[in-house]
């Protein structure tokens, strides 16, 4: 069996991540009154519309990113193709790498050889990358949270009139959803597509030009 397989296999035997359980400190206490308990029952259903909603931007961001490390390995439009010969077409290598080789790729690994890249490909050498790395690799950390992690909800407050907070982890660290942290994600998602596409546009004057 072939680590693609066994890849595959490991991914389908993991428990399905189960959200919404009220997580107590050791001494700590909660009621769960009428008030609460509707309260726990709405935040269930918005942490599942937020995991949706959240991980389809991350998908968005790294398909994004996919296409980006395509380009920049495969510059179609600076390659000399000879459509006399019946080898592959840049563009067939160009797919074929794509999809046989960057798909099988985590998102940390596809980070990793685009930072390298940022400072050593002639396309992009001259450009400012700072800003869409360290976008990324919040992006990722926040994918990771979303994608592997129960999100349990803490009470907050003395009996009867405690609240509850969803929390996750994100590299060991918990993290508050609050109001706060998904309007820095929102933010975070929409400056990171639009680094990506601008960057991407940079790269690929031809083809843009077609579209």
């Amino acid at each position: 069996m072939d680590k693609k397989s066994n890849s595959h296999d490991n991914k389908k035997s993991q428990p399905p991540i189960v959200d919404g359980w009220i997580e107590l400190a050791p001494g700590a206490k909660v009621m769960v009154d009428e008030r609460l308990d509707r309260d726990w029952q709405q935040q269930e259903k918005k942490i599942k519309e937020l995991r949706g909603r959240t991980l389809a931007a991350c998908i968005q961001i790294e398909l994004m990113l996919d296409s980006l490390l395509q380009h920049l390995f495969f510059p179609e439009h600076l390659l000399k193709i000879d459509k006399d010969k019946g080898d592959l077409k840049v563009s067939d290598l160009s797919s074929l790498f794509l999809y046989e080789v960057i798909k099988d790729l985590s998102l940390s690994d596809k980070y990793r050889i685009f930072k390298k890249l940022s400072t050593q490909h002639k396309l992009i050498g001259d450009k400012d990358c700072k800003a869409l790395l360290i976008n990324l690799d919040k992006v990722r950390k926040v994918r990771n949270l979303f994608a592997h992690s129960a999100i349990s909800f803490i009470p907050v407050g003395d009996p009867p009139k405690q609240e509850l907070r969803p929390e996750g982890y994100s590299e060991g660290k918990r993290i508050i959803i609050d109001h706060e942290y998904l309007i820095n994600c929102e933010q975070l998602f929409s400056q990171t597509i639009q680094l990506t596409d601008a960057l991407l546009r940079a790269i690929t004057p031809n083809q843009q030009n077609k579209t």
